[in-house]
């Protein structure tokens, strides 16, 4: 379920017909702007008539990540300084130590986790 409070201007989230959009404004009763491809048509509406995007191997791949091994029992994917483990969850990583926390099960919370540890968006190739 998409809430609207998890959303930052810029985050990827997709529509009812399944067309993956970029938030381009937001309201406080729930209203979102958005930029849907790949007609670049803008669309207007309330939360309940968009969805969150499922994260995939692909769409990691699509971001830059790169698949790697991060220790000798865990495999995964990383980018900069954001490490996630096969399904998807977020590792905090030192040379040592490798906690394993919340499973990020979209898009849009990947943006947000990331811009949180960077400053900077994450950018689709």
């Amino acid at each position: 379920m998409l809430l609207v409070n998890e959303l930052r201007i810029g985050n990827l989230i997709k529509n009812l017909e399944g067309t993956f959009c970029k938030v381009e404004s937001l309201t406080k009763v729930g209203g979102i702007g958005a930029t849907c491809n790949p007609v670049s048509k803008k669309y207007g509406g309330f939360v309940e008539e968009f969805d969150e995007i499922p994260l995939t191997e692909k769409i990691l791949m699509d971001f830059g990540f790169e698949k790697i091994k991060i220790s000798e029992s865990i495999l995964g994917y990383k980018k900069d300084i954001l490490y996630l483990s096969n399904d998807f969850r977020f590792i905090v990583y030192d040379d040592r130590i490798n906690y394993l926390t919340t499973i990020i099960k979209s898009v849009h919370r990947l943006q947000n986790l990331y811009f949180f540890l960077t400053s900077e968006e994450l950018q689709l190739k």
